[in-house]
């Protein structure tokens, strides 16, 4: 494959993530609002967008459209084709059930939460998403379609398998319309590398499918009005019967599918008039302005790159609600670093400790300050100064009211823990000064850079962040003064080494709530006796804590009391699709991965059980230090355990 068309893909992967973020952030405040309540409050689609468009912080917040789309990326090694059993099986594995990633609406309410259901009583697909086991309405929700941009991004130019991939997850969860619905989603973006007028590309789509697509008629009528010259509003007077079905059901996909093509057929791949066609008709407002945005963004990037004010506002940050908090926090530049990988056969991870700047609006969520971003071409991250002066602020963890904005809930760690070194290559030598304030829990940290290293045509300033106890970096600010006015480029920003942290605090305290992540126990009791209590009455159930970014070095846990059947230490979630334990019952422990029994009998010599105390030591060998690397959770099974703290180095 040439140069060229490799960086017209990876354009037009970049544009559609972009796309589908803008589309899901400004539709989402018009969802379930009627007509009457939506123009006294905005007056008109075109005042809601510029209001919302106005407004950075709308742009922030977690949503299903976005971690159900991009969630995948956390398991997926290739583009071989995946089944429908594998898919499923890492989707239980990704989730947690009630808390993260879907709309958790209840059984034979929201067809994933249904489904997810199905799933963990051994219903395996397609009977887990049929219309025979879940009911005509459940199985023809909105989700059939809504997710699977992804696929269609991952098999961009390659039909075929955006098919397969498609119709492999859609039928975990739907079926009939909606299965129909997702597999023709998935085409149409597929064919966005060959074409570049949409309304071909839905043409094209419409005779590759090797099915009768449900809405072939009305979208043919659509495409015929708009060729006839007839405006929206006399077209949207002629197909009012169709868009006055209701089928019943929350989200039903039909009357989503019909508004979504015809905002895109009568949009002419404009962006804001395509979204204000799309609001104006109602219905699931942030999912289909999603998937609108998404698939303008593979037709048109430059559409999309025009909006400079919303690119802005999105900077790059994205929020993935998903058991790995190691990437719940992360960018549009990382996510199409990602996708990018999988099409080449490459780890999916291997810059995830390293920010780049290749694209012309990766920020990865940096905020200028003081000085101006000049997005460019070329890689880098571009600043002016101003009066020879650059503030520039880094959130490290999630921004305040980020998680709050709706029901969806989202848990993530740190990017970057004390005790690690922060390096950073900034282009030409035009800096007189450079120093970062660290804000942590605990307060402020003024922090110089301990060596600037001369390269070719950079400096790489070295910063050795402090070792800390019982505290985490919320955000970092770079002070920046230049010796004149000429616009500087940070190349890259790389993380490196190993968290030197401590943490000994009782589980009562700020910090250790602060880290108190995915739970799917019963209860989590804070006590004033200075441990932590935890419960699951049936099954097994677990709370995860903190993540050691490479090695465990030493961990211990000091237990308060037990009454349960067993309990477990839980490790290695991130990009692994595995669950290890071990596991500690009537006063000896075993191994598991994936709730089998792990035969390496010699990780023994890693743990120390202080029978008498109640006292877990685990020193691995560097043998196995990999078995220990990832999130670190503690599991119940029906009964109580309580823990007065843990201590790790």
């Amino acid at each position: 494959m040439s140069q060229l068309k490799n960086k017209k893909i990876e354009e037009k992967i970049y544009s559609g993530i972009y796309g589908k973020n803008i589309g899901v952030h400004i539709g989402k405040y018009a969802e379930n609002i009627s007509n009457n309540e939506f123009k006294d409050k905005y007056k008109s689609s075109s005042k809601y967008i510029k209001k919302i468009s106005n407004s950075p912080d709308s742009f922030l917040g977690v949503d299903d459209d976005i971690s159900g789309t991009f969630f995948h990326l956390n398991y997926l090694k290739s583009v071989n084709i995946q089944s429908s059993d594998i898919i499923a099986k890492n989707i239980i594995n990704q989730i947690v059930e009630n808390k993260t990633t879907f709309w958790w609406g209840g059984k034979n309410n929201s067809t994933e939460h249904t489904s997810i259901i199905n799933l963990k009583n051994n219903i395996n697909p397609p009977i887990s998403g049929s219309k025979q086991i879940n009911g005509e309405i459940i199985c023809n929700q909105i989700g059939g379609r809504i997710f699977n941009d992804i696929w269609g991004l991952i098999a961009l130019g390659k039909p075929k398998l955006a098919e397969k991939l498609s119709f492999n997850y859609s039928r975990i969860t739907h079926d009939e319309l909606a299965l129909q619905s997702g597999i023709f989603w998935s085409i149409i973006i597929s064919f966005g590398l060959d074409y570049k007028n949409l309304i071909d590309g839905i043409k094209a789509s419409l005779e590759f499918v090797n099915f009768d697509f449900y809405l072939r008629e009305e979208i043919m009528k659509i495409i015929k009005l708009k060729e006839s010259n007839v405006d929206i509003k006399e077209a949207v007077h002629i197909l009012e019967p169709e868009l006055s079905l209701n089928p019943g059901g929350h989200c039903h996909i039909y009357p989503n599918d019909l508004r979504l093509f015809i905002a895109l057929i009568y949009g002419n791949s404009k962006l804001i008039d395509s979204l204000k066609i799309l609001i104006e008709l109602g219905e699931d407002t942030d999912s289909n302005s999603g998937n609108l945005g998404c698939i303008i963004g593979v037709y048109n990037p430059s559409e999309i790159f025009k909006h400079n004010k919303l690119i802005l506002n999105t900077n790059d940050r994205v929020i993935i609600s998903n058991v790995d908090i190691s990437n719940t926090i992360t960018s549009i530049t990382d996510l199409t670093k990602d996708i990018i990988n999988l099409r080449n056969n490459k780890s999916t991870r291997d810059s995830k400790k390293k920010l780049n700047f290749d694209y012309k609006f990766s920020t990865h969520g940096i905020k200028v300050k003081v000085g101006t971003f000049i997005p460019k071409s070329k890689s880098g991250y571009f600043i002016k100064p101003k009066n020879k002066f650059i503030n520039l602020t880094m959130n490290n963890h999630f921004i305040k009211n980020e998680i709050n904005e709706n029901s969806y809930k989202a848990y993530s760690l740190p990017k970057v823990s004390l005790g690690q070194k922060l390096n950073i290559e900034i282009e030409n030598n035009n800096i007189s000064k450079f120093f970062i304030e660290i804000q942590t829990s605990r307060g402020k940290l003024e922090l110089p850079y301990k060596s600037a290293r001369n390269k070719k045509s950079s400096v790489l300033y070295t910063f050795s962040l402090p070792e800390g106890k019982d505290t985490y970096i919320e955000s970092f600010t770079f002070i920046i003064n230049t010796k004149t006015s000429e616009e500087i480029c940070i190349n890259k920003i790389e993380i490196l080494g190993n968290p030197k942290v401590k943490y000994s605090k009782s589980f009562n305290t700020d910090i250790v709530r602060k880290f108190l992540s995915i739970n799917t126990v019963d209860n989590v009791n804070f006590f004033s006796q200075n441990f932590i209590e935890i419960s699951k009455n049936e099954n097994f159930g677990f709370i995860n804590f903190i993540e050691f970014e490479k090695k465990v070095m030493e961990l211990e846990i000091h237990l308060n009391s037990v009454s349960c059947e067993y309990y477990s230490l839980i490790f290695n979630f991130r990009n692994q699709n595995c669950f290890n334990e071990i596991r500690f019952k009537n006063n000896k422990f075993n191994f598991y991965k994936n709730k089998k029994r792990y035969l390496k009998k010699d990780l023994d010599n890693s743990i120390i059980f202080d029978k008498q105390k109640e006292i877990i030591i685990i020193k691995p060998s560097k043998k196995y230090l990999d078995f220990f690397t990832g999130v670190f959770g503690f599991g119940v099974k029906n009964g109580t355990v309580s823990i007065k703290e843990f201590v790790s180095n």
